[in-house]
């Protein structure tokens, strides 16, 4: 667990949102943690966005596996757009220089998958205003979404689906992306419309302004 150091939950006298990693112990050993209150973006400014990542080793198999976790930046503009593909540049040099260190100290030969889950805040599609960055930031070093990615607007697949006065809005920004080295079996299904509430989210059905999603893998 990394709480965000500067929340706006806060002023409003709640815990502090941050992000966390949790795993079965019966299944997974730790074999190490790194937790980031601060990511170096891809030119070297601090960012605010907090992160943490874990290496895992299987009980059974031996098997090793990287886990990590991230909040971006929020609020759809170019500008915001830009600093999410720098925080998300900076989350991935971080991981990969904990992976290496733990590679050398352990003596292993080879690096192990990796699992990046985030909510990205923002779509994987260019939108009004906003040239796509961020998602085609980690694809383009090998990470594959678990859940199919739409292409536009038009999609049935979303994470978070708002009603804010007269406006409405639908959109895909959480993720769940893998490395080779992991296959997905099967995804958690998005609800159907007629299960949400006039009001969208978030509401009692489904509490939050995101849905959940979640996903099968598998180490091969």
């Amino acid at each position: 667990w990394v709480p965000k150091a500067e929340s706006p939950c806060k002023e409003f006298g709640w815990y502090s949102d941050g992000v966390a990693i949790l795993w079965k112990k019966d299944v997974f050993t730790l074999v190490t943690e790194r937790r980031w209150q601060r990511v170096h973006g891809r030119e070297g400014q601090p960012e605010r966005n907090v992160s943490c990542a874990t290496i895992l080793q299987k009980k059974t198999s031996g098997k090793k596996l990287v886990v990590a976790c991230t909040h971006l930046k929020a609020k759809a503009n170019q500008e915001n757009e830009d600093r999410r593909e720098s925080q998300i540049a900076g989350v991935l040099t971080n991981v990969a220089e904990a992976v290496e260190l733990s590679r050398v100290a352990c003596g292993d030969a080879e690096h192990p998958p990796i699992i990046v889950a985030a909510d990205f805040n923002t779509d994987p599609f260019d939108v009004p205003g906003v040239k796509s960055k961020a998602v085609p930031a980690i694809q383009k070093v090998g990470f594959e979404s678990a859940y199919a990615l739409p292409a536009d607007a038009d999609s049935e697949f979303w994470t978070t689906w708002k009603r804010r006065g007269t406006s409405e809005v639908k959109h895909v920004i959480d993720y769940i992306f893998h490395s080779p080295g992991v296959a997905c079996l099967s995804v958690y299904a998005v609800p159907p419309a007629e299960e949400i509430e006039e009001h969208r989210l978030p509401g009692l059905r489904f509490p939050s302004d995101h849905i959940s999603i979640a996903a099968k893998l598998a180490l091969i």
